[in-house]
């Protein structure tokens, strides 16, 4: 995987962290609950992003 498909799967995640924390702030009728809280909380965006800019050769997402 290229380092440009690496950074557009991170903007992916943050993008959609976006989203998902709009929903819950504004407080829009959905079905999707607190279904992704727990997988959001275990995310470690910064710890991946330090490991691909050291290595970007060697980091598999």
């Amino acid at each position: 995987m290229s380092i440009a498909e690496k950074l557009g799967f991170l903007f992916e995640v943050g993008f959609n962290i976006g989203i998902l924390a709009d929903i819950q702030h504004q407080k829009y009728p959905n079905n999707f609950g607190d279904l992704y809280l727990r997988d959001l909380q275990q995310l470690k965006l910064p710890k991946q992003v330090k490991r691909m800019v050291q290595n970007p050769s060697n980091y598999q997402l």
